[in-house]
């Protein structure tokens, strides 16, 4: 973790670098204070439940669900809406809501058999990996950078995703 955070640090050079908490924040070996002062540390910005405004695009990084329910927000159709969660539910809010991307990586693309297949039953999870389009949401759910618990993979891989959003003329 100490090595990832160095790592996105040179990025903070270039762009922000903003960091949501997951389900797995609770169960690590220090506290909440010590992570987020190697996050902070780094540069990276927290993003707990909060929205960022960079010009006419609204990053709203999501509180885990495992943590309580997420805040709700009021977007219009006149920004372009980001939602950073690390879970990939509430697709249907998400539309709902004018988000018009979201960035997601929980599953970790199933990491290990048969837990890719258990995932596409959960409601409202619509897929474990890849990019998919609903009206104008896009969600894009990454395999991610780690696995959780067991240090090994049988499906998928570990991966970073760059996205890059043009506007359209």
């Amino acid at each position: 973790m100490e090595i990832l955070f160095k790592q996105l640090k040179r990025l903070t050079k270039i762009a922000p670098v903003y960091f949501v908490y997951g389900n797995h924040e609770n169960k690590i070996k220090f506290t909440r204070n010590k992570l987020n002062h190697k996050i902070t540390k780094n540069n990276i910005i927290i993003l707990n439940d909060q929205e960022v405004h960079l010009n006419k695009i609204i990053l709203i990084g999501r509180s885990d669900y495992t943590n309580k329910k997420p805040k709700e927000y009021n977007l219009t159709t006149k920004t372009y809406n980001i939602v950073l969660d690390l879970q990939t539910q509430g697709t249907k809010e998400n539309v709902k809501n004018n988000i018009d991307l979201q960035l997601s990586d929980h599953t970790h693309n199933g990491q290990m058999f048969p837990l890719s297949f258990s995932y596409h039953l959960q409601p409202d999870f619509a897929g474990n990996y890849g990019k998919e389009t609903f009206k104008h949401h896009t969600k894009i759910i990454s395999s991610g950078l780690v696995g959780w618990g067991f240090p090994i993979r049988t499906e998928g891989i570990c991966e970073y995703v760059v996205v890059n959003i043009t506007q359209d003329k």
